[in-house]
């Protein structure tokens, strides 16, 4: 019997996914938290360290995201050339497309969030390239929409209360310690929960004749 996949799904193999990888994990949010937060509170002085984050945020992805996948078994592509220049350019050019879509309107940029959702996993997991991985994860979401959606969204809940933190950032100066290290906190733990559930989504679509093919590869 076909197993249902639907929101309550996705976000309990995101959480166990996160689980299986919290050491990889806790390393690369803490270190980005640590950054971030420095780059805070030092105010305009650290606007600098942007870029270093912007990268070590891209780094930290394609490391979290390989562990889930080696957690879950999916790493088939490990050790084959151009991983890495292929997710970077798909997670730039999806990222970018979601971002005009949520600039805007709103339902746009979640449609194209979910359908784009399986990038990530699919250049470090499967070795696609970034166009092979933006067709597949389109494909493989076209019926999925809804609850691919529902659980980004659920995951995504400590971005919300990031915002709810911003409204008590000073209009001028470096943030204070203590509320830089509760927005960063934030930021990440939703980023690393994101993270995996593309993992989890990649698992459960997967179709059985992949694994078929890696056995008799």
């Amino acid at each position: 019997m076909e197993q249902k996949i639907d929101t309550a799904l996705i976000v309990r193999n995101s959480f166990a996914l996160l689980q299986a990888n919290l050491r990889a994990t806790l390393v690369a949010m803490l270190t980005l938290v640590a950054v971030a937060t420095a780059a805070d509170t030092i105010g305009s002085e650290g606007a600098g360290l942007n870029l270093a984050i912007g990268i070590g945020t891209m780094f930290a992805q394609y490391a979290v995201t390989r562990g889930a996948l080696r957690s879950a078994g999916l790493l088939d592509a490990e050790g084959r050339a151009g991983r890495a220049g292929a997710f970077a350019l798909a997670t730039i050019l999806s990222s970018l497309g979601i971002a005009i879509g949520f600039v805007f309107l709103i339902l746009p940029g979640i449609y194209l969030w979910a359908r784009w959702s399986m990038v990530a996993p699919l250049t470090v997991g499967e070795g696609m390239s970034s166009n092979q991985a933006m067709r597949e994860s389109w494909s493989r979401t076209q019926s999925l929409v809804a609850p691919i959606s529902a659980a980004l969204l659920l995951l995504s809940v400590p971005l919300l209360l990031f915002v709810g933190t911003v409204f008590f950032y000073p209009d001028y100066g470096p943030v204070p310690i203590g509320l830089a290290l509760l927005s960063n906190l934030l930021i990440y733990t939703a980023q690393a929960l994101i993270w995996h559930a593309a993992v989890a989504i990649h698992q459960l679509t997967r179709s059985p004749s992949n694994d078929l093919e890696q056995v008799f590869a």
